[in-house]
């Protein structure tokens, strides 16, 4: 019964050693055991395969082969503390297979009991080459990155930092381990610091966010910030590319591009650039103004732009531009175009033409000018030197032609006084002499539109010129013209002729009365205007000052532009042949200019006239009574 127990109790140490050393030969972990007196005594199939030798040869020559001369002082070290101390130990040292290959392994040497009166120590080897190879290569990362580079905990405490780091901030090393990121941060960034953080802490993915670094010297610098956890390790990695200058560089162009805009809005000037190959216009935004279209309301295709330009001038302005490609270096070319609101305006545009290397174009880049204004002021100011010129013609002829008339109509008078009332020859006379007197009335309106009629100016109330004059004129409107006025009497002084105004007043109603052969209303307005000063000279514009302003509007058929621009040259009438001498209004404008006045006239085609008379202010005297 006992030898059973015995070989029982064998059988299951037996047992126990066998699964021993199958957990002792299959440990990922190499095992070496070493006695005392530093001689191997077990060595597992693990370390056999890290080092490259069978476990006998390792038994051996292990200090001898696999243990290089610089590593064998910390090996040392680890053994007399393991088993001359009985204390466990951690190191790391470098050893050689038997190929002479290096290995970096951790050891971790543990006393396991004694044997024959000798310690003994297990020395458990991990094989962390490829861990330090990484760590390393992490590290030149780190010390070749040119942009900051920082590790931290998961609560933002920073562990590691790049040179690059020390470069941007300022700080050492030494002064940023152990600091919070966020505290480093410019204060209005540290919130969003905190939450992008927290959010890799927790495991999300990270995303880029911008955050300003407060240096040691107080400047801040804009970092655009990217991350990722590693939560294996409880660290958070996160690199910082210094985006400061691009900011700047932004902020510049803006304001660059601000005060280009403004300068093209003060200027009305905008800008463009046609690419020749892909027939791709670009616009400014001046020039979308000008234009009158959104940037989005634009296909910005020659065809689209050519479709705003009025046909009149569309084949000029395609042939400038086909010229410009086909050799003229420079465009200089003048067109209206029609904007989707339908206003009508007049473009100059410039451009110079650039080519490849082979003369081909590839792009046209130039200006435009929105110079509706400017050609109106100089159709205004031709119209004027015109009117100047005709009116100096005018005067000069009718002055001349008057000194005739003045011998045939004192001669005539002669001869019909000596001549009986019987006598065939008087009727001859008489015929002559009304003639002449005739031909004496149209040199009076020529003379008035040249300004060299005879004046004889007082101080005038001019609203009781204007109640007095259509006093006499109810008989010549008929009853199908009616009159309605509003008169303000309170300054009404102004300093003329009262025949000239008298004239005005006449020749103004009774052509409103022309306008409206079916019949309608006059309606006249008089008040005190004032035109401010610091207004840009215009020559077709009153002087500033102080003036009386009298309106005189019908309901008649209106007419065109090309009309109204011509309404007041001499002899210019759109009445049939024989129903005026087309100097009516040509004698207004003389008179108004000849008092220092302004005249004006708005009208369009079925939307009647209205002519505006401006007279300076009398200053001084009172108004003279009616004479």
């Amino acid at each position: 019964m006992q030898n059973q127990e015995l070989r029982e109790t064998q059988a299951s140490l037996e047992d126990a050693r066998q699964r021993y050393f199958q957990l002792f030969d299959l440990s990922p972990a190499g095992f070496l055991v070493i006695d005392s007196d530093r001689r191997i005594r077990e060595v597992n199939q693990t370390a056999a395969q890290l080092l490259g030798a069978p476990p006998a040869q390792l038994r051996t020559e292990f200090f001898r082969k696999h243990v290089p001369a610089g590593e064998r002082e910390t090996l040392g070290r680890v053994l007399a503390r393991v088993l001359d101390d009985g204390e466990s130990a951690r190191e790391e040292c470098r050893l050689r297979d038997t190929e002479g290959r290096s290995l970096t392994v951790r050891i971790d040497a543990s006393p396991v009991g004694a044997d024959g009166g000798r310690s003994l120590g297990l020395l458990a080897l991990v094989d962390v080459t490829a861990e330090k190879r990484a760590t390393r290569r992490l590290e030149q990362v780190f010390e070749l990155a040119p942009d900051p580079m920082v590790v931290l905990d998961l609560d933002g405490t920073i562990r590691m930092v790049s040179p690059s780091t020390e470069r941007m901030s300022g700080y050492d090393t030494p002064d940023l381990l152990g600091t919070r990121l966020p505290d480093l941060i410019h204060q209005q960034d540290r919130t969003r610091v905190e939450l992008e953080l927290s959010r890799l802490a927790s495991g999300l993915a990270g995303s880029r966010f911008d955050a300003r670094f407060v240096g040691r010297g107080g400047e801040c610098r804009t970092l655009s910030w990217s991350g990722m956890p590693a939560r294996e390790d409880k660290l958070l990695y996160l690199t910082g590319h210094d985006i400061t200058r691009r900011l700047e560089d932004e902020e510049r162009l803006r304001r660059s591009e601000a005060l280009l805009n403004n300068a093209q809005r003060i200027a009305r000037m905008g800008t463009w650039e046609y690419e020749v190959r892909g027939r791709h216009l670009r616009w400014s935004g001046q020039t979308h103004r000008i234009f009158g279209v959104s940037a989005e309301g634009l296909n910005h295709d020659l065809r689209n732009f050519l479709s705003m330009v009025i046909p009149e001038d569309r084949d000029r302005l395609g042939r400038a531009l086909q010229r410009a490609r086909e050799g003229e270096s420079t465009l200089d070319v003048e067109y209206r175009i029609q904007r989707p609101d339908g206003d009508f305006r007049t473009i100059f545009q410039r451009g110079e033409v650039y080519r490849d290397e082979t003369g081909r174009p590839l792009r046209l880049v130039g200006m435009v000018m929105d110079i509706t204004e400017r050609r109106a002021l100089e159709d205004r100011l031709l119209r004027s030197q015109k009117l100047e010129s005709i009116g100096r013609l005018a005067g000069g002829i009718a002055h001349d032609f008057n000194n005739f008339l003045t011998v045939i109509l004192s001669s005539t008078e002669v001869k019909l006084r000596e001549l009986p009332k019987g006598d065939p020859l008087r009727n001859e006379f008489q015929e002559v002499h009304e003639a002449a007197e005739r031909a004496a009335r149209l040199t009076a309106q020529l003379l008035a539109f040249g300004r060299r009629q005879v004046m004889r100016p007082r101080t005038l109330d001019l609203a009781e010129v204007v109640a007095e004059t259509l006093s006499m004129l109810k008989r010549l409107l008929g009853d199908h013209i009616g009159i309605e006025t509003r008169i303000d009497t309170s300054q009404t002084g102004v300093l003329a002729d009262r025949s000239q105004l008298e004239q005005v007043v006449s020749n103004l109603v009774l052509n409103a009365r022309d306008a409206m052969p079916n019949g309608g209303i006059v309606e006249i307005t008089l008040d005190r205007f004032v035109v401010p000063g610091g207004e840009d000279a215009d020559l077709d514009q009153p002087s500033p000052g102080t003036y009386l302003r009298l309106s005189i509007r019908d309901e008649g058929m209106g007419m065109e532009e090309v009309v109204r621009r011509r309404i007041f040259e001499p002899f210019f009438t759109t009445k049939q042949l024989g129903q005026g001498t087309g100097l009516g209004l040509a004698t207004v404008y003389g008179i108004v200019r000849q008092n220092g006045g302004h005249i004006s006239v708005e009208s369009s085609p079925g939307e009647g006239t209205c002519f505006t008379v401006l007279l300076p202010e009398a200053e001084g005297e009172d108004p003279s009574p009616s004479a």
